[in-house]
């Protein structure tokens, strides 16, 4: 992408690059990088052809393991609860007792309440639900920025004599202004103006 740039600049001196350019300065440095042996290599780079589990480490996924839960522990608690609500639970109905008849109740499965489903449902209620940017929020601007508009000038030789000439003749005009509007400096007890003997200096 730089180089495209570089030989856009090269070939158009004194022009900026705008929305316009940069269609055609992207797809020329698209087309050189997109090659087929780039995509090859990232296949094979991520071990997906040929296949290789073993081509990341097991240090590339430290960082995830800030926010891994222990699968293993929340499976036995699960399995120690199921079984305490069946020591507890009522014993089965002898063969002699009424056999209930169809429920207009939905066959909706029932909810174990536990202790771990409790902790956990007082933990978020008392967690912190506000962010920093509710209570203060980042300022943004408000109406439109005023853009200044500055004077558009070409590729110029700076030490050129036409320039200098330019340059001159511009000064000259903005103390003539000033002279114009009455602007006086005092130096020790005389007043004189300063921008009509800077023009008659020049």
């Amino acid at each position: 992408m730089d180089q495209s740039l570089e030989k856009w600049m090269n070939n158009n001196p004194g022009r900026t690059v705008t929305t316009f350019q940069i269609s055609k300065i992207f797809s020329e440095a698209y087309l050189k990088a997109s090659v087929p042996s780039n995509a090859i290599n990232g296949f094979k780079k991520a071990g997906i052809v040929p296949f290789n589990p073993d081509i990341f480490s097991d240090a590339e996924f430290a960082a995830a393991e800030v926010t891994e839960e222990p699968y293993e522990a929340a499976r036995e608690t699960i399995q120690n609860n199921a079984e305490s609500l069946r020591t507890s639970g009522e014993k089965p109905p002898s063969p002699s007792s009424p056999i209930a008849g169809p429920s207009t109740r939905p066959d909706t499965p029932p909810i174990l309440k536990n202790s771990t489903s409790e902790q956990s449902n007082v933990e978020v209620e008392s967690s912190f639900t506000v962010s920093p940017a509710d209570c203060r929020p980042v300022p943004k601007i408000t109406g439109k920025r005023a853009a200044k508009k500055r004077k558009s000038v070409g590729t110029v030789l700076l030490t050129s004599t036409p320039y200098k000439n330019c340059l001159e003749e511009e000064r000259k005009r903005k103390f003539a202004t000033i002279a114009s509007n009455g602007l006086m400096t005092s130096v020790g007890g005389s007043t004189k103006t300063t921008a009509i003997s800077y023009v008659i200096s020049v």
